[in-house]
């Protein structure tokens, strides 16, 4: 039957158990749609240690209208009675997801939506897979569908510098960016201890690897020397000048100005007249400083009375001066400042173990024949998930797994802390059985029907009502009972084994062919010696057909099988390899059969 192609949902976690998952409330926000459509919303990006909850939008359809326009194969116009939400596979390690429904009748519902929350702890772009069971008619197939979960690589930012990919699940090669760079301009410097052993005094450091588990803070000092040594302000705390008072209508106080002058008399700044001023009196000036000796000139400005002004005082000063400077009764102090900004920052790498990886072995062998299983184990007993072919087994979440069909079988682990680990890859082979042997009965006479469909190499037993009758292991069977009939079929080569069973109904008015002229169709046939060691002669002069002998061991195992023609009157075998024991020999015609036990010692 045409699979009924759903190939739109398909929703999966990393294990699928739907249960509350602490991940809120999830609210349904979908834009205008139409009724019967198929729509799923796409989902924000993550970042490796940074917390995560998006919701997952969907509307799904009524009827299999708008899954044909995506699988044409697919016939439209049939209602869809149901879905059910299965699974939600490959997640990013560290998210996990929540949903207050899992079934929906599209008749009566068809929006929805899905939680994920979490912390991812693994950088990658992950396709996710829902998985669901929908109803169609009478029919239920599962489908799936898939979408892209980005998880950027884990970043941290400080006032001074930028981590990328600094938490991971074991080794990392760490990015960090300098946020305070110089762009060339001196005065600034550069100190950084990256928890590793590593440090460098350079600007911007190379990547950073970190290969142990553990918690790696990275130090960070820039210290900011640009702005230099500024005068800001000059003060006359104390000055002698005066101004004469014989003069009429003029006070004592000074008129003084500052001056302050480089070391090549250019004068760099000067105020205005303090008119009538006594001291103190301060001006502002920021003034950039070099390595000279500047000096500070406080003038009584007098108009050029007396032959010119009056010099209150000169005082010398460079960049690292401090304290009043006091010359005869002239005291001036200065304000000089050298701003330097230092930024410290601290910022940690976290390197989680890696687990060890799971081991998985097979109990028994890993060819397993139709119908039968065979047990995979691994190591650990939880947090486990095991998968078939690259796809997660839904509920697979033990430490053992039976197994019926083959495939690629894998088992992931993921620690507490979310890191996963995988096991290798364990091929199961599925053996096919041996042709079914169906058999034929003709006047209570069972004969195997082809006997071409046997294997190379096999056995084969008859069984009454389910017991097994001694001595009966080749391709026909003379019956004395009515009853249930089994002829059963082991393919050596493989170990696997098919059967057929009829009701055979006993005819006694009927005697069994080959009881009746086996004896004088093979009068002259003889066989020597009994008990036999190295040795097994066959004799039959009158041999006029073409005979099949075989010869089967105590436990129905076929030793030999010889074609024996006309014109040879008598067969000689080799024993000496065989083991101790009874043997039965059939020999077989188109129309007779013999069957003698023999003993070797």
């Amino acid at each position: 039957m045409k699979k009924i192609g759903l190939v739109l949902f398909i929703f999966s976690a990393f294990f699928g158990n739907i249960s509350a998952q602490n991940c809120g409330e999830c609210i349904v926000d979908l834009p205008t749609l139409p009724e019967d459509t198929l729509f799923l919303s796409t989902m924000p990006d993550g970042t490796v240690g940074a917390s995560y909850s998006e919701a997952l939008n969907f509307r799904m359809p009524k009827t299999t209208t708008p899954v044909n326009a995506i699988d044409p194969g697919t016939p439209a116009g049939l209602d869809i009675q149901n879905i059910t939400l299965i699974s939600i596979n490959n997640l990013p390690p560290g998210m996990t997801w929540e949903t207050a429904q899992t079934e929906y009748n599209p008749d009566e519902e068809t929006d929805g939506c899905i939680q994920f929350c979490g912390t991812p702890l693994l950088a990658d772009t992950f396709v996710v897979e829902i998985t669901i069971a929908a109803q169609v008619s009478v029919i239920t197939q599962t489908a799936s569908f898939r979408f892209r979960m980005v998880i950027n690589p884990a970043s941290s930012n400080t006032a001074g510098f930028s981590l990328t990919n600094n938490i991971s699940c074991g080794p990392t090669e760490v990015s960090i960016v300098n946020n305070i760079p110089s762009g060339g301009q001196d005065g600034i410097s550069y100190f950084w201890d990256f928890g590793n052993g590593n440090s460098t005094i350079n600007e911007q450091p190379n990547p950073q690897t970190y290969t142990e588990p553990g918690v790696y803070p990275i130090q960070y000092q820039a210290i900011i020397d640009t702005v230099g040594y500024l005068l800001t302000s000059i003060e006359v705390l104390e000055s002698g000048c005066r101004d004469l008072p014989s003069f009429p209508n003029f006070s004592t106080a000074p008129d003084m100005n500052i001056k302050v002058l480089d070391a090549n008399d250019s004068i760099l700044f000067l105020t205005p007249n303090y008119d009538n001023t006594f001291a103190p009196i301060e001006a502002s000036t920021n003034l950039d400083l070099g390595t000279q000796t500047y000096r500070v000139e406080v003038i009584d400005d007098d108009g050029g009375l007396n032959l010119g002004d009056d010099e209150c005082g000169v005082v010398s000063f460079n960049r690292f001066t401090t304290g009043d400077l006091v010359i005869d009764d002239l005291t001036v102090r200065l304000t000089i400042i050298h701003p330097v900004d230092t930024v410290t920052a601290l910022d940690s790498v976290v390197v989680y173990a890696v687990p060890a990886d799971p081991e998985i072995i097979a109990l028994a062998s890993t060819e397993v024949c139709s119908g039968q299983s065979v047990i995979l184990e691994t190591n650990y007993v939880e947090r486990i998930q095991w998968f078939q072919d690259g796809v997660l087994i839904p509920d697979a979440t033990e430490s053992q797994l039976e197994v019926r069909e083959a495939g690629e079988y894998y088992v992931q682990y993921e620690s507490e802390v979310g890191c996963p680990a995988s096991s290798e890859i364990l091929t199961v082979t599925l053996l096919t059985p041996p042709a079914t042997p169906a058999y034929v009965n003709e006047e209570n006479l069972l004969t195997l029907f082809n006997q071409n469909n046997l294997p190379e190499d096999y056995t084969i037993a008859w069984l009454l009502n389910g017991e097994i009758l001694p001595g009966e292991f080749g391709t026909s069977l003379c019956i004395f009972e009515s009853g249930n009939y089994t002829l059963s079929l082991v393919d050596e080569a493989t170990g696997c084994t098919n059967s057929f069973t009829l009701n055979v109904p006993y005819d006694p008015a009927v005697p069994c062919l080959t009881t009746d002229i086996s004896a004088l169709a093979f009068a002259e046939l003889t066989i020597y010696p009994n008990p036999f060691k190295n040795n097994l002669i066959i004799r039959y002069p009158d041999l006029s057909k073409k005979m099949t002998i075989r010869i089967y061991n105590g436990i129905g195992q076929n030793v030999l099988e010889k074609e024996w023609l006309p014109g040879n009157p008598q067969i000689n075998l080799t024993t000496g390899d065989w083991q101790s024991g009874v043997y039965l020999i059939e020999m077989t015609t188109a129309t007779d059969r013999r069957v003698e036990k023999m003993v070797r010692f």
